[in-house]
């Protein structure tokens, strides 16, 4: 029998445990601790006592309870209105750090780097041209018996 079965057993109120939870118990130190911890728990929460309220509880809460009732509670606002003024003032704080970011010289240096690249992309043959160029001198570098062998795996 697993532990976890045992103390589930062990926990069962007013039962006494089946005979294979006992025989578990006599040879599981862990389960013994457990049974000996429920138990003590058991003592501790039989022994507490309720308190009673002091004399004159129920009398000097009713008189409190009608002193206020003439008075006026100050209302609180919502969780809303507070979550909605914070993320206001939190959109109000990016967009000025992005403003104020953007006008920096760095940011000129990026832009610039930007339409550089833009400019490569718009000379996309040329770039093509230039792969195959070295492509060629690739070629140019391998001898003949390494060509010739290269070629005849190409063919079927």
């Amino acid at each position: 029998m697993l532990c976890k079965q045992a103390q589930e057993q062990l926990l069962i109120p007013n039962e006494a445990p089946p005979p294979e939870v006992t025989q578990h118990l006599t040879g599981c130190q862990n389960c013994q601790q457990f049974l000996a911890r429920h138990r003590a728990l058991d003592a501790l929460l039989l022994a507490d006592s309720d308190d009673e309220p002091r004399p004159g509880f129920d009398t000097r809460f009713f008189a409190r309870l009608e002193a206020m009732k003439g008075k006026r509670v100050p209302q609180r606002r919502p969780l809303w209105q507070w979550v909605s003024l914070a993320s206001g003032a939190a959109a109000l704080a990016v967009g000025f750090f992005v403003v104020t970011q953007r006008s920096t010289p760095n940011a000129l240096v990026e832009d610039m780097d930007f339409a550089m690249q833009l400019e490569l992309v718009e000379e996309l043959p040329l770039l093509q041209q230039l792969e195959e160029v070295e492509t060629y001198e690739l070629l140019a570098q391998v001898d003949s018996a390494t060509l010739e062998k290269l070629m005849g795996e190409g063919r079927p």
